[in-house]
């Protein structure tokens, strides 16, 4: 017989994906991905970079990153919606940060380039 013993650490985990399931509406990506939506514009004005992924995908990298433990959230300090955002705008400036680091070349066209 296998005795079971709850860890402090185990259960907290089950109370945080309580909380996450309970704050994750629909209104609150709806918050997170118009807020993204605007990060993008601002960005792309003022830099280079063009965003890749779309505001949708850059939600979900965010959820699966909080969900699989890779970010992790306190509830206590910030809302969901604050994480998941945090997430997005960490993520577009490593991004930012790792396209500075390549020369940008602008692309000829075929036709072009055999003269």
């Amino acid at each position: 017989m296998q005795s079971k013993t709850t860890s402090p650490q185990a259960s907290n985990h089950i109370l945080r994906r309580t909380d996450f399931d309970t704050q994750l509406t629909q209104q609150v990506m709806e918050r997170v991905i118009k807020q993204t939506i605007a990060l993008v514009a601002e960005v792309e004005r003022k830099t280079p970079w063009r965003d890749q992924l779309g505001a949708d995908d850059r939600l979900h990298t965010a959820i699966l990153k909080t969900l699989d433990g890779t970010r992790r959230w306190d509830p206590d300090r910030v809302n969901l919606g604050g994480h998941l955002f945090g997430i997005v705008s960490s993520d577009i400036s490593s991004e930012l940060k790792h396209a500075g680091k390549f020369r940008h070349r602008k692309r000829e066209s075929r036709a072009a380039a055999r003269g």
